[in-house]
């Protein structure tokens, strides 16, 4: 009976030992894909970590460019508020000098809208090329501020509203001068044969400037007989050498404003500190210009710091997007430590448990032996 016990309890112990092989065979799995588990984890972890610090350098890169750009931005309005202070002022001054009044008061001072005969400036159909301004003006004179009118005898009534309300003087150039045209050709080809072409010689005015059809013959009267030359130098150098006298010869004007007439009359000198008219027009159209340009400059780097901004909003979301997904990565690498050491823990049990049962089985054979062996020595003895 003895015997008969022991071999149940070796086949119990037995059996025990394979559940506990199965079951650490089981846990064992479990911990080795736990391990694999967290092991990914780590890495998709560390991934994360270099995409945010790439979202938070690439961040921190448009912020900075964001900043620059609207600092270049409010550098830009500020040149286009200056530039458009200074148009105004000079539009209102041109607009004051080519007759239209001055701003706020049209009504009392505009010589245009009183004068009805009185048709456009010579500032305003005058066409100068850039470099000209001061040379024309200076050989215009006072006679800048002039006006087209059919007749003398419509400029009258100009006049007399030019002296009534405190306007200064101007000069009115009919449409239709009397002067001997053909006469004026022959003899400025007398003297246009030795300038044309020479170092220093510009060319001559009539030539140089433009103007509608209906002011050819103005453009003639103001500047026949009128030679552009490049320096005072130049000027004299040809009048000294000249056959010709006044009236006949030329006028020859520099481009810094010198006028020499043909009888030798030099008038020259430093030039007023307020531009004239012309050159004033000039600033205007140049001022004009720059405004678009300056327009166009800031509509592009608004645009640009529109896409700047949703590049920054863009990065913002991705950013917060990674932070929350390592959170989540980072909750799942600490439920997989914890799974892992708690699989160790039943590895181990098990292997504990298992060590224990084979001590046991072992125990229970040597038992079991020793029992059989006494039974076959009493079977001996009998």
């Amino acid at each position: 009976r003895q015997g008969d016990e022991g071999s149940r309890r070796v086949e119990r112990l037995e059996m025990e030992e394979r559940e506990a092989r199965s079951l650490q065979a089981v846990e064992g799995n479990r911990l080795q894909a736990s391990a694999q588990h967290r092991a990914e984890a780590e890495e998709r972890l560390q991934g994360l970590r270099h995409h945010q610090d790439l979202l938070v350098a690439r961040m921190q890169q448009a912020d900075e460019h964001l900043r620059d750009t609207d600092q270049r931005i409010s550098q830009r309005q500020q040149e286009l508020a200056a530039a458009e202070s200074r148009l105004r002022a000079l539009q209102g001054v041109f607009r004051e000098e080519t007759g239209y009044g001055r701003e706020g008061e049209e009504e009392g001072t505009s010589l245009r809208a009183a004068c009805h005969g009185v048709r456009a400036a010579v500032a305003e159909w005058l066409i100068v090329p850039p470099g000209l301004d001061r040379a024309i003006e200076a050989v215009l004179g006072e006679r800048v501020r002039g006006w087209l009118v059919e007749r003398p005898a419509e400029a009258k009534r100009a006049i007399e509203f030019l002296k009534a309300k405190g306007l200064g003087r101007g000069t009115f150039v009919p449409l239709s001068p009397r002067r001997a045209a053909e006469s004026g050709d022959r003899q400025s080809g007398v003297w246009w044969s030795t300038l044309q072409g020479q170092v220093g010689v510009v060319g001559r005015a009539v030539e140089l400037l433009q103007a509608p059809s209906e002011s050819a013959g103005a453009l003639a009267c103001l500047f026949d007989n009128v030679v552009i030359v490049e320096t005072l130098d130049v000027a004299i150098s040809h009048w000294e050498r000249a056959r010709w006298s006044a009236p006949e010869g030329p006028t020859l004007v520099t481009l810094e404003g010198e006028v020499l007439d043909p009888s030798g009359l030099l008038t020259g000198g430093l030039a007023s500190p307020v531009s004239g008219v012309l050159q004033r027009r000039r600033e205007i159209q140049d001022l004009e210009e720059k405004r678009v340009e300056l327009a166009r400059i800031v509509e592009d780097m608004q645009r640009t710091r529109a896409d700047l901004l949703r590049e920054s909003e863009s990065g913002k979301t991705a950013l917060q997007l990674a932070t929350e997904e390592m959170r989540e990565v980072e909750k799942l690498g600490l439920a997989l430590t914890k799974d892992e050491a708690s699989l160790g823990h039943s590895v181990e049990t098990v292997a504990r448990r298992l060590e224990t049962l084979r001590a046991e089985r072992e125990m229970v054979d040597e038992e079991r032996r020793g029992l059989e062996a006494e039974v076959a020595a009493s079977n001996e003895r009998l």
